[in-house]
């Protein structure tokens, strides 16, 4: 029995529905594809939601400046995305470089980690962080 070019594309068709519906119920977070989300940018709520720390930066075995922190979600709200920024000061307290960042999926009441490269920077460095806004599931 031979199959015609109509049969070979439904079955194929099928076979791509099949497999994305498994991927939509079984792949970690495909289904937050489909959620709604809403945008937080009103610091005085943002700094109730969420608290951020970041440690002294340190420079690796590469000279590569690593920025270790992370973000707590003190919240019952499901973080989408928190983006935030890094200030880099010198010696002085002079603000030098800026690094911005995007750290993703903040369960509630849970902390995220992140370890941000730097690059190469010369001399020593301090940083401090800023929480910008936050995109949580309604």
């Amino acid at each position: 029995m031979r199959l015609s070019w109509i049969s070979i594309t439904f079955i194929l068709v099928l076979i791509l529905l099949v497999a994305g519906v498994a991927y939509f119920y079984f792949a970690p977070g495909a289904s937050n594809a489909l959620r709604e989300t809403q945008v937080i940018d009103d610091p005085a709520v943002v700094n109730e939601m969420v608290l951020g720390y970041v440690s002294a930066p340190f420079t690796n075995d590469y000279n590569v400046l690593r920025i270790p922190g992370w973000i707590d979600n003190n919240s019952e709200s499901e973080i989408r995305a928190a983006t935030i920024q890094i200030q880099l000061m010198d010696e002085d307290g002079n603000k030098k470089e800026l690094i911005d960042l995007t750290v993703d999926d903040i369960a509630p009441n849970s902390r995220k980690t992140f370890d941000v490269n730097g690059g190469t920077i010369p001399g020593t460095r301090t940083a401090q962080i800023i929480i910008l806004e936050l995109e949580v599931y309604k």
